[in-house]
């Protein structure tokens, strides 16, 4: 059972919005990098290269890492959530993604271009309630006669991607998809999440009502309450044109509505992935009973006491294995550019369903072009965090470029207080 909050509590502080990828939109320039956010978005050369393209990104929603985590007398780190200031009932996430594009071709025609590439994809979000923190650092002793939400739902995703792609030109506008095929690496989805205690008030009995399921290829592994393993995905060609197969779409449309002013919509990543290779689930319904021991009693234990067979029949948990099916709920893209000679003034709106908890930010930017040199600024706002200040710059040798970016600047300068920040760079080539 300590295994069990130390992994939970692990992943929690150590992990984390997010989005790198709308700087492939404002430096994209018509270039490979941009079809990563639409594939409408024109090549502007016959033939163009992406190579090794990183975009990572994370973000702590509500709180920071410096709002549950202290530092005592001696250096040390301990969880202390009173400045975040911490309520019953309140549900809190952390999302992160990365992705490494390892290469990308374009290639145009008069009237149509072809797209193609592969890249590892890699995302995850866990959510976790006050109450089990809060039950964690205090026992259930001052929640006494109250019922605690302990839900923790680990959701996370890493396969590869292997696209084909086309775009059509008509006029100024230019209509784009992609098709992926998509091989998965790792997975964790939560199906159900409901873990209520309660505390007697009279008999100090705890009571426990379950309904959870967690469903798992490649990352969980579970064998007693004391003995859970979880393999974090790494890049890897496992499993390709094998196993754990599914597909996505991407759909997009871009236009110029006048000498100056460029308009694009898309949707990307709308698709599945079926896990057939190893696929476990992971269990606990009904309701549960157990007489007699404070929490607190037994989290802070380090003289070897163990009331571990207890503690598995109150979360009984079942283990099967069965394939299933996730979804890729899409992420959805709005944008816009204004283009002169020496300057790109840009903004766009992102809605990312491709977690389970959908994240929405949008950024504007404004970026000044020299002959060898673009350089800009960018500034963002995401849920709980509204002054986010980017730059960007992109070296230009024709025919070779080199970009990189970062969304919150000020927030490398203090990153325990800081809830999102995100990074990419990459190099591309057109001839």
């Amino acid at each position: 059972m300590k295994n069990i909050y130390t992994i939970c509590f692990t992943l929690i502080i150590c992990l984390g919005e997010l989005e790198a990828q709308e700087t492939s939109y404002f430096f994209g320039d018509s270039a490979i990098i941009s079809t990563y956010i639409n594939p409408a978005l024109p090549l502007n050369k016959k033939v163009q290269v992406g190579l090794a393209n990183l975009d990572v990104g994370w973000n702590s929603g509500d709180i920071s890492y410096g709002d549950i985590v202290s530092k005592n007398a001696a250096g040390n780190r301990y969880l202390d959530p009173v400045e975040a200031k911490l309520q019953l009932g309140g549900i809190h996430q952390f999302s992160w993604y990365a992705d490494i594009r390892t290469l990308d071709l374009g290639f145009r025609f008069k009237k149509f271009g072809i797209l193609l590439g592969h890249g590892f994809r890699h995302l995850g979000q866990v959510a976790f309630s006050s109450d089990l923190l809060l039950l964690y650092l205090h026992g259930n002793e001052p929640y006494i006669g109250k019922t605690l939400n302990l839900e923790v739902t680990p959701d996370i995703n890493a396969y590869n991607e292997l696209y084909v792609g086309g775009q059509y030109y008509l006029k100024t506008y230019t209509f784009g998809i992609k098709y992926k095929l998509l091989y998965g690496i790792a997975n964790s989805y939560t199906e159900a999440s409901k873990l209520d205690l309660t505390t007697d008030e009279n008999y100090y009995e705890l009571f426990l009502d379950k309904d959870y399921t967690l469903r798992s290829s490649g990352l969980v592994n579970y064998f007693e309450n004391d003995s859970i393993t979880i393999d974090f995905p790494r890049l890897t060609f496992d499993n390709l044109f094998y196993n754990n197969r599914g597909f996505a779409f991407d759909l997009g449309f871009s236009g110029k509505v006048s000498s100056h002013v460029e308009v694009s919509l898309s949707v990307t990543d709308l698709g599945r992935i079926k896990w057939d290779f190893t696929p476990r689930k992971f269990t606990a319904q009904g309701q549960s009973k157990f007489s007699g021991f404070d929490i607190l009693q037994f989290t802070k234990d380090t003289t070897g006491f163990s009331i571990q067979d207890s503690l598995s029949e109150l979360l009984n948990i079942e283990r099967s294995i069965e394939t299933y099916t996730t979804p890729l709920g899409g992420m959805f893209t709005l944008g816009g550019k204004y283009i002169t000679k020496r300057w790109t003034f840009g903004g766009i709106i992102q809605y990312n369903a491709l977690y389970k908890k959908p994240i929405i930010h949008s950024t504007i930017s404004a970026i000044r072009k020299f002959k060898f040199l673009e350089v800009g600024a960018s500034g963002s706002i995401y849920p709980n965090s509204i002054f986010n200040i980017g730059l960007m710059a992109k070296v230009n040798m024709d025919p070779i470029a080199f970009y990189f970016s970062l969304s919150n600047v000020p927030g490398i300068f203090n990153i325990e207080r800081t809830r999102n920040n995100s990074g990419s760079f990459g190099l591309m080539a057109r001839f």
